[in-house]
């Protein structure tokens, strides 16, 4: 009992801080203290260490030794990697959704596309957006595809908002949502195809940005 009380504990924590990643309320790059955490969350520095390398597992903090704990940045070789990733994965995803997909699910997504449009300032936008695509990726009924795209989400949605456009992250989430509207569109009409060019469009455009950044930084940056 004692050992099950103790990972509810830090699951918890590892739910807590991801989301706190996930919103930027930690941005990449910050530095992680195991007790100023374990004092905001009223519990001991044991459970924050294991929540801590949890998400150091699921490629969203880096444990330095002797450094402590940091929000991890990814570069945009990094970013490139997991687009190109989300790019494969989305199809199967919104092909499977469609095949199941009842009134009930329809009416569903309108309803966290609502709720976008209701918060379209980022980090809220974010983590309703984060909803929609999960949402897809449950109702697809393929556990390994889900556990694939749950290890990617929090990094491909956040960290490429925060490293492509930090400055116009409004401009972004408004972009993001007229994505998120299409690929609804696309549902709404069991239509898979028009589903999954919405994801590539805004996949591509991301790359691009990437591309476009890397080239304002110049060779050798």
């Amino acid at each position: 009992m004692a050992e099950f009380v103790a990972r509810d504990i830090w699951q918890s924590l590892y739910d807590l801080i991801r989301q706190m990643i996930m919103s930027g309320e930690l941005a990449p790059g910050a530095r992680l203290y195991e007790n100023e955490l374990a004092e905001r969350f009223g519990t001991s520095r044991g459970p924050v260490r294991a929540a801590l390398k949890e998400l150091e597992r699921n490629r969203l903090v880096v444990i330095r030794p002797r450094r402590g704990a940091y929000v991890r940045s990814l570069d945009p070789e990094d970013l490139e990697e997991i687009l190109s990733l989300m790019r494969v994965l989305y199809p199967l995803a919104i092909e499977r959704a469609v095949e199941r997909m009842t009134d009930g699910d329809i009416a569903r997504f309108r309803q966290i596309l609502d709720e976008e449009r209701a918060n379209p300032q980022a980090p809220a936008f974010v983590a309703i957006s984060l909803k929609f695509h999960r949402a897809i990726f449950e109702l697809a009924h393929h556990e390994r595809l889900r556990e694939v795209w749950e290890s990617l989400e929090a990094q491909s949605q956040f960290q490429a908002l925060a490293h492509t456009v930090a400055a116009r992250r409004n401009i972004a989430t408004e972009a993001a949502g007229e994505y998120d509207a299409r690929l609804f569109a696309g549902l709404a009409d069991r239509d898979a195809g028009r589903a999954i060019r919405a994801v590539t469009d805004v996949i591509d455009a991301t790359l691009a940005m990437l591309h476009d950044a890397a080239e304002e930084r110049g060779p050798g940056s």
